[in-house]
């Protein structure tokens, strides 16, 4: 009898000791609204994933034409194997114009990475888009809607000037941003740099 009261006691403490175990390591398991992802989301109200730009079928996002000065078309999808922070904005937007040296700093910055800012006007002159960039756009590029009748900002559910989003280097959309931006952020800027490299 002593025994097996011995043994039922030693079966006892292995199991708790098994119990504890599983739930120690649940405890430290990341989830997902711990990714940097979520974390970045929820400081600066970014929206997740699921937006209209959301191709249903391949979770990419939709492909834009992009024209530049020299009347040049390039596509959106041209960028895949990149980060691309796709800004959309306009020269007659304060906010966006505001918000420009901090795209640029945060261009800066992730120099040296697979990465491209892209950034989308809505005007329908190069000679608006000049006056507003000027010389500090050095480390992004800079585009307009060739075909301003389709409104491609509106393609991706654009709700007002500006809006960010970031599409990760396979083409999915990761996170929306609506509205002017610190972009020079660090939690900001370490979640690209983490995106760069995954």
């Amino acid at each position: 009898m002593n025994g097996s009261v011995q043994l039922l006691s030693q079966r006892l403490i292995l199991a708790a000791l098994l119990v504890c175990l599983i739930a120690l390591a649940h405890a430290h398991r990341p989830t997902v609204s711990d990714s940097p992802e979520a974390r970045v989301a929820r400081r600066h109200q970014a929206q997740v994933s699921e937006i209209s730009a959301y191709d249903q079928n391949l979770g990419s996002a939709l492909d834009l034409n992009l024209e530049d000065e020299t009347g040049t078309i390039k596509t959106l999808s041209a960028y895949r194997g990149q980060v691309v922070l796709l800004n959309f904005w306009a020269s007659w937007c304060p906010p966006c114009i505001k918000e420009m040296p901090d795209l640029e700093g945060l261009a800066q910055d992730m120099r040296g990475l697979p990465f491209k800012l892209i950034a989308l006007s809505a005007d329908d002159d190069w000679d608006a888009i000049k006056r507003v960039m000027g010389p500090q756009t050095l480390n992004m590029e800079v585009y307009r809607d060739p075909s301003l009748k389709d409104k491609q900002h509106l393609r991706y559910g654009t709700e007002k000037l500006p809006e960010t989003y970031v599409i990760d280097k396979q083409g999915r959309l990761r996170l929306r941003f609506i509205s002017i931006q610190p972009w020079r952020d660090e939690e900001l800027l370490s979640y690209l740099e983490w995106l760069a490299q995954e």
